[in-house]
């Protein structure tokens, strides 16, 4: 790409951003993006691996500079410290708020939490049951200090307890200057810290102005409420200002005079009552009328929260399968329907959406069923019927953020405020429900100008699955009886061989081609996936297979009676009208539920605040783009007039609202949701009673957003005694229960109240059983792993560019991640456990309010929740108690040998990972016990990618019975036993460079500035200096293109043996901050290795071997999976399947503007759209072929809609045209042939007509490509001739010519983005391209080279300098034989058959040749290949050369 200067001066990080809202703003030029942060260009140099270090250094600096900058909670708590003492209210001071903002008005951003927590409990002090430390509260001989401010501290400790409430004297006075009245303090609760006179100020009350009197001439007591508030022997009260009475020359009060107004007390601060300097003594006795109140443990009782472990363990209901209906297949009929069900004892009904079988089954809906139990190879038929209510009832019970794709606005909408624009109202947009019961939306949806919100469909979460079948996002649907111009998604395709369903039902097949596994159905509706799954629209689903059966059969693994599915899930509730008020005031209760239903973010509370004089709020959550580095400049929706700014209002003198607030929706998501309450199987804080043997549990990850580390844990009691048989009568916790808990390090626990980053850790020696991993979401493991109970663990060296990341954990669980293991409880009767968790939230980056533990630091003063108390939530480290008895009989402990027996390679090809599993792609030296292979672990072949690695030549499976000449014998005879390949056999893949960023100024939403997430890719051949990572949004040009790798009916995936049958290898580059799940449709992926970019490569865990579906993606690391798309098999009755075809946003008008790239750069704003090399581009909405169409997205819900989703464009080679007899018709120079065929396909874009001289064996010539008329949206160019009829004919006009003619006519399917991007006044693209493609024939079969082939280059070519003394530049060429590569592989070794000193080289087309520097006196061998983005060429022949 060459960079001009129009665009220099404009561009940035290439962020390709569609949709209504398409303009935002970075800073830099696209050539210089990646330039360190003094300013630096580094220039290219001739060495593409130097360059590609050197752009990683690059970006690690400015990503490392990004997270240093990042807001943490210290800031957070300084900032709410400073507020208190500038006159803001401390939230535990109960006290109604000052003008609150109600549904549907603008959110108070910078003085309320606007973020709730389930039910909180209640402690109230007995009558009379309290103690008062202080002085009697009367007249005295002064109403008031006068002169000045004083800071007063009382002689008498508190003692263990809660403080209630501060209490002070209104004392009357002629003079109204010198009276009680009017004048401000702030009360304190000081903690010794151990040293001196130093106390850490754990309580400031915020300024408290003393009330007007009610009769003016007699002075009055004045409470001053706190909620419980909890207090510990020694801690002192104080207070600091003015207006308490007091009398001079008696009393003990310690009175501190002058102060300066820099030493004030501050929460969370420490004050060193021995220096005299801030704190000096007033040398007078004197008695204050101030007291403070406080009730002892024993003297208050708890009512309300969330009790733990009262409610028993359920299991989800299980379908039953109709095994008639259609003969070979299970038959289920699945309906969604909107219900109650109560989640906790504690809570009343939770209103919910989820699944119910209508065809069997307990014809009742429950949480989290159907479970659907299905057997390898059969299929599962569904009939899936929206049963949601309509009109107004079938509005969502949550808040909905209608500015989040493909959840507001339809097309028609889009257009309708385009004609008026008046009607736009960024913080309250089209379709969006603030206040009321949404009755003004239903209208809106019925005119079209708004989807509705009882949309739906389902995705089998890691299935095999055909397209149509896969519940994509616009394959969604809506009830029968909805009014709406838009029922249904534009991708909904039903089974062909299955009934019409009618509306508002659609049919779906999955095939569960693939091994034994858990899995799970969810929804996958377009812009409201992440509300539908947190209303309850999710089920397990399980595969068996003859491996499974076999091993439970022998006894290798427990059997279903003693199997226990464990689906995680962190809800928060909705709290009373009370605790609501405190902690989101504009929760719309008419719209979205009331107590005990979900709650759900709905503000989005910016992590700065600009009016205050650090910068940060103490009540943010995400950062906001025009106030982050580099601004989000020229968003639609910027800051906006902040109605609560009270210009009056002196910063100096007390906490002021700031001028601007974000311009945000009023209802807008955040870019995570993490919920306080744990709920397994449906039940919040479950328990169970199991025997003392072995269990498996099958465990589910099915949250939102939240990660979790799971480690099994001895629990105590109230006394902190362990729960064991020495322990037959443990204490309870004030719930009435018993062994609710897990030890925590007392000492961490009392450091983390003042200090949030200390992380507490369980007790040493408190770890229960580990847990026996034998399998993930792709199926069983290569071997059993044994996982013990451990603490998370960070990266915390600073020479390592991952620092910060998680390191060290036990069984952490991604969202959508799944693992099957088998917990030995042999050893633990008697005993109480608890599944613990630990994982951060947001992950690896902790925010310390979301991880609720017992005795957890009051964080009310920054949004958070109060401390938790034992025994209740919120707690989202202790998830669920299993208690262990004896069992019936005694059980025999695990047999871990025979466990480790089965899985390893067996003489006979048994072994269960080798016999019951896909082969692997990359040989590794980790998979040796499960082959019996010889992969290298190290070294060059150990099929691992370096930092600079562009390419991997690695060893592979190989079946020996595939050599058999005998072709009916193969499908009987191929599969384990495999052996490794050798020097002639290993393979060399290119690397398809990807991207993520996230979180940083770049990647914020251009409509609103909110943070948001991107998929990208990454420039061939990436350079420091240059712009390398191209971003894009879900509603754009597809970028992932795959050939689909077909099998033949009835064939197990064979070991690969090319690199050209659509396999990829994957490497995805994470600038951001967040570590991501990755989930890909359609296919699981081998997970190769992870690579820091200061290049230290870290292997897979031994339990991310085998298959995944779903893969953690860290930042500063480059994470390389290798993929092989193999498309499940279908029903011969079917005839193949159409493509899907559909506008690039289908919520926008076809022809409706993208991306106006054009205008941006001649209005000198910033641009966002590029194509893959990095061009900018115009992009108006219009038609793709997108194939078989899938998608990739991180399984962070909030994420995937927020935006990083990609739409995976899967290649089908249509089928072979029955070409039927040639006749000739016409005369004389109207003479022509007339070719007919018969279409045999739903998938061609167009038919090729070829001929040659009759007779001869020349090359084919093609005279036409005609469009098919179904298909004819893609923008074909014909050939000579004319088509005729319905594309069925086609006359080659010969005229008066002898010459006789054969004919040939094949179909053709071109997957992609064919629309002509080139634009000589804007880019250097081609004419006719922009995007990568994908085109595919029917002549597989008849062995003709399929138009994706890349021609192989020739005449390799080398030769050889000397460049100084040690070294000598080598220059290799070659002939470019193509018209269709993006690139070529460079290889260099020093044998002849490239065995040895392997390295590899890409070079971007159309550049034909290689300069390096090597030593001199070697001789060296190149060849070379040619890619693009699905297929690569054969070798080239080898040149040789010896350097001077």
């Amino acid at each position: 790409m060459t960079i001009r200067s129009g665009v220099a001066a404009l561009a940035t990080l290439a962020v390709l951003s569609v949709g209504a809202g398409n303009v935002s703003a970075t800073a830099g030029p696209p050539g210089i993006s990646d330039a360190s942060s003094s300013g630096v260009i580094t220039a290219p140099t001739d060495d593409p691996a130097d360059d590609l270090r050197r752009s990683y250094e690059q970006k690690a600096a400015q990503a490392k500079e990004k997270k240093e900058q990042r807001i943490t909670q210290e800031d957070r708590e300084a900032a709410a410290a400073r507020a208190l003492q500038d006159g803001a209210l401390n939230p535990l001071m109960v006290a109604a708020a000052a003008d609150p903002a109600a549904p549907g008005e603008a959110p108070r951003y910078f003085s309320h939490p606007n973020y709730a927590n389930s039910p909180l409990p209640d402690l109230a002090t007995t009558p009379g049951a309290e103690t008062v430390v202080g002085n009697p509260l009367q007249d005295r001989l002064y109403a008031t200090d006068a002169a000045s401010d004083v800071l007063v501290v009382l002689s008498s400790p508190l003692t263990d307890g809660f403080l209630t409430e501060f209490r002070t004297w209104n004392q009357a006075n002629p003079d109204a200057g010198l009276a009680s009245a009017g004048k401000t303090f702030h009360a304190y609760v000081l903690r010794p810290t151990g040293s001196g006179e130093q106390h850490t100020v754990i309580f400031d009350s915020g300024a408290l102005t003393v009330p007007t009197l009610t009769d003016p001439a007699v002075g009055e007591m004045v409470t001053w409420p706190v909620a419980n508030l909890p207090v510990q022997t020694g801690d002192l009260v104080a207070w600091y200002g003015q207006g308490i009475p007091l009398d001079v020359d008696t009393g003990t009060d310690s009175v501190r005079h002058p102060v300066p107004a820099a030493a004030q007390p501050i929460q969370d601060g420490v004050v060193d009552l021995a220096d005299g300097a801030s704190y000096p003594v007033y040398p007078q006795d004197r008695t204050y009328s101030f007291a403070a109140a406080t009730a002892a443990p024993d003297q208050t009782t708890i009512s309300g929260g969330i009790r733990k472990f009262v409610d028993d363990l359920t299991t989800p209901d299980v379908a039953v399968p109709d095994t008639t209906t259609y003969p070979g297949s299970d038959y289920y009929e699945i309906g969604l329907v909107e219900y109650e069900q109560q989640l906790h004892s504690d809570l009343p009904p939770t209103t919910l959406r989820g699944y119910v079988q209508l065809n069997g089954g307990t014809g009742e809906p429950s949480y989290l069923g159907p479970a659907i139990v299905a057997q390898k190879d059969r299929p599962v038929r569904i009939t899936f019927r929206n049963q949601l209510p309509t009109g107004l009832d079938g509005n969502l019970f949550l808040p909905v953020d209608t500015t989040v794709m493909g959840s507001g606005m339809t097309a028609d909408g889009h257009e309708a405020t385009a004609a008026e624009p008046g009607m736009v109202d960024g913080q309250n947009p089209m379709c969006t429900v603030t206040a009321g019961d949404g009755s003004m939306k239903i209208g809106m949806v019925q005119n079209g100008h708004c989807y509705a919100e009882n949309r739906a469909t389902l995705h089998l979460h890691g299935g095999i699955t055909p397209w149509i079948s896969d519940g994509t996002p616009h394959q969604w649907i809506t009830p029968a009886d909805e009014g709406t111009a838009y029922p249904e998604g534009v991708s909904v395709e039903n089974v062909p061989d299955m009934p019409d369903p009618g509306p508002g039902a659609q049919t779906f097949f999955y095939t569960n081609a693939q091994s034994a596994r858990l899995m799970f159905y969810h929804d996958h509706a377009w812009g409201i996936t992440r509300l539908n799954v947190y209303a309850g629209e999710a089920a397990p689903y399980i595969i068996t297979d003859a491996t499974e059966a076999q091993l439970v059969a022998d006894g290798v693994l427990p059997g279903a009676a003693d199997t226990i599915p464990l689906v995680f899930q962190d809800k928060t509730f909705v709290p009373d009208a009370a605790q609501l008020a405190e902690q989101d005031e504009t929760w719309n209760s008419q719209a979205w539920g009331d107590e005990g239903d979900l709650w759900l973010p709905h503000v989005y509370s910016p992590a700065q605040n600009p009016g205050d004089a650090s910068g940060v709020n103490a009540y943010g959550r995400w950062a906001y783009g025009p106030w982050f580095w580099p601004p989000t400049q020229n968003v639609e929706f910027g800051p906006e007039p902040n109605p609560y700014y009270d210009a009056a209002c002196d910063p100096d003198l007390g906490w002021c609202e700031p001028e601007l607030m974000p311009g945000t929706p009023y209802n807008s998501m955040g870019m995570e949701a993490f919920m306080d309450t744990p709920v397994v199987n449906g039940t919040a804080y479950p328990t169970t009673t199991l025997e003392a043997k072995p269990y498996r549990f099958r465990i589910l990850n099915a949250a939102n957003d939240r990660f979790f580390n799971l480690s099994l844990y001895q629990a105590v009691d109230a006394d902190g005694v362990t729960c064991d048989a020495d322990n037959p009568t443990p204490v309870a916790e004030s719930t009435l229960e018993a062994c609710t808990e897990v030890a925590l390090n007392p000492a961490e626990v009392e450091a983390a109240l003042t200090d949030t980053t200390v992380f507490p850790t369980p007790v040493a020696g408190t770890e229960g059983p580990d847990w026996l991993v034998v399998g993930t979401e792709g199926g069983f493991l290569p071997a059993p792993v044994e996982v013990p109970a451990h603490p998370t663990t960070w990266v915390n060296d600073p020479t390592v560019f991952n620092a910060g990341n998680v390191d060290q954990h036990s069984l952490l669980v991604a969202p959508a991640e799944r693992f099957d293991v088998v917990v030995d409880l042999t050893d633990y009767a008697g005993q109480t456990l608890i599944v613990y968790n630990d994982a951060p939230a947001a992950f690896p980056a902790r925010d310390a309010r979301y991880d609720y533990y017992t005795g957890n630091a009051d964080l009310r003063d920054s949004g958070g929740a109060p401390s938790t108390l034992p025994g209740y939530g919120p707690n989202t480290r202790t998830l669920m108690q299993i208690k262990v008895e004896a069992p019936t009989e005694p059980a025999a402990a695990f047999d871990l040998t025979a466990l480790q027996d089965a899985f390893a390679h067996q003489a006979d090809g048994s072994g269960v990972f080798e016999s019951g599993q896909k082969p692997i792609i990359v040989g590794q030296g980790a998979y040796n016990s499960a082959y019996g292979t010889a992969f290298q672990a190290n070294g060059p072949l150990a099929g691992l990618v370096q930092i600079f690695s562009t390419a991997l030549t690695f060893d592979r499976l190989v079946d020996p019975d595939l050599d058999t000449t005998d072709a009916s014998t193969i499908e009987a005879t191929a599969g384990a036993p495999f052996g490794t390949s050798d020097v002639n056999t290993r393979l060399t893949m290119n690397l398809r460079p990807k991207m993520i960023q996230d979180e940083m100024g770049e990647a914020f939403e251009h409509e609103y500035g909110r943070m948001s997430g991107f998929l990208g890719v990454e420039t061939p051949n990436a350079q420091a200096g240059l712009q390398n990572m191209i971003l894009s949004p879900y509603t754009s040009p597809p970028t992932e293109i795959l050939d689909g790798v077909e099998l033949p009916p009835g064939m197990e995936a064979t070991p690969l043996s090319t690199a050209d049958d659509g396999s990829q290898i994957w490497k995805f580059t994470h600038n951001g901050v967040d570590t991501h799940p990755i989930h890909f449709h359609l296919y699981d992926v081998q997970l190769l290795n992870r690579v820091g970019w200061d290049g230290i490569v870290r292997k897979p865990e031994a339990t991310e071997l085998g298959w995944k579906d779903t893969v953690r993606i860290s930042p500063l690391e480059d994470t390389i999976v290798a993929l092989r798309p193999i498309i499940p098999p279908v029903p011969d009755a079917w005839e193949g399947l159409p493509n899907s075809i559909r506008l690039i946003d289908p919520s926008m008008p076809e022809g409706a503007w993208l991306a106006n790239t054009t205008a941006q750069e001649a209005a000198g704003l910033p641009i966002f759209a590029f194509n893959p090399d990095g061009e900018p581009i115009d992009i108006r909405n219009h038609y793709v072929n997108f194939g078989w169409e899938y998608v990739l997205h991180c399984h962070i819900l909030s994420h995937e809609e927020m935006d990083m989703m990609h739409a995976q464009v899967v290649g089908i080679a249509p089928e072979h045209p029955d070409q039927g007899v040639t006749s000739v018709v016409g005369n004389g120079r109207n003479r022509a042939n007339l070719i007919a065929w018969t279409d045999t396909s739903k998938n061609e874009t167009a038919f090729v007509v070829e001929r040659r001289v009759r007779g001869s064996a020349g090359a084919w010539t093609t005279i036409a490509t005609v469009d098919s008329e179904t298909l004819g949206v893609l923008g074909y160019v014909p050939g000579g001739g004319e088509a005729t009829g319905d594309v069925l004919e086609y006359r080659d006009v010969v005229g008066t010519t002898s010459t006789l003619y054969d004919y040939q006519v094949y179909a053709v399917n071109t997957v992609g983005d064919v629309w002509d991007y080139s634009n000589p006044n804007l880019n250097e693209i081609p004419a006719g391209g922009g995007f990568p493609t994908l085109t595919l024939d029917s002549r597989g079969g008849a062995g003709q080279p399929s138009v994706t082939t890349v021609n192989t280059p020739s005449e390799t070519a080398a030769t050889a300098v000397a460049a100084g003394k040690k070294r000598a530049d080598v220059t290799v060429t070659w002939k470019d034989n193509s018209t269709n590569e993006t690139g070529f592989l460079v290889q260099r070794s020093t044998t002849a058959n490239f065995s040895l000193n392997v390295v590899n080289a890409t070079v971007a087309s159309p550049t034909v040749s290689l300069t390096q520097s090597l030593a001199r006196g070697q001789t060296y061998y190149y060849r070379v290949l040619a890619f693009n983005d699905t297929h690569q060429s054969a070798w080239s022949s080898t040149a040789t050369v010896t350097t001077p």
